[in-house]
């Protein structure tokens, strides 16, 4: 008898490593396309920084120039002095790396939230519902209002979903061991 070869993966895992530009690009370059030679699981690694802060960092330097006073950390400092809203555009540093069933999972998830492309949408919308409560600020001011609310709910989000029986590797090479160590088909 034949046997049929089953090629889906049988379960999924999530680690989660510190690291910036050059372990996402040593992960998707090198780490990566190894672990898919050996392996008939899917895998893909996701930066925080990369999903939040670049759309946000984005948005904030749109809206900073549109004030013409200063750059974005200059409207940061002076919406958080002035108005006592805290946004963080500083990097995390944290890189999530989902594999097998996981990665369908992130998929979903990811299509639900849409967080880079609905940034701008989302608060022109609700800087026209809104706008009337806060009329006396400036818009700039009821931009980063906004922003910073629907990231902090989005961060959360994202968190307690990637969180979730993540295992946490100290740098790509933990993470290679451990993924080794780890049954896949």
């Amino acid at each position: 008898m034949n046997k049929i070869a089953n090629n889906t993966p049988a379960f999924g895992s999530k680690y989660h490593l510190k690291g910036g530009i050059h372990e996402l690009n040593e992960l998707r370059q090198n780490i990566i396309p190894s672990f898919r030679l050996v392996s008939n699981s899917p895998v893909f690694a996701l930066s925080t920084d990369e999903y939040f802060k670049m759309p946000i960092k984005q948005t904030v330097t749109r809206l900073a120039k549109s004030t013409g006073q200063g750059g974005p950390e200059w409207l940061v400092q002076n919406v958080k002095r002035n108005y006592g809203i805290e946004l963080n555009i500083k990097d995390r540093n944290d890189i999530f790396v989902f594999t097998g069933e996981d990665t369908n999972k992130l998929a979903k998830f990811m299509k639900k939230r849409r967080l880079a492309t609905s940034i701008g949408l989302h608060f022109n919308t609700l800087k026209n519902a809104v706008g009337g409560f806060l009329n006396n600020l400036p818009q700039h001011v009821i931009a980063m209002k906004q922003i910073s609310s629907f990231v902090q709910n989005e961060e959360k989000l994202f968190y307690k979903f990637a969180g979730n029986d993540c295992k946490k590797v100290k740098d790509t090479q933990d993470l290679v061991k451990t993924i080794l160590n780890d049954k896949y088909k």
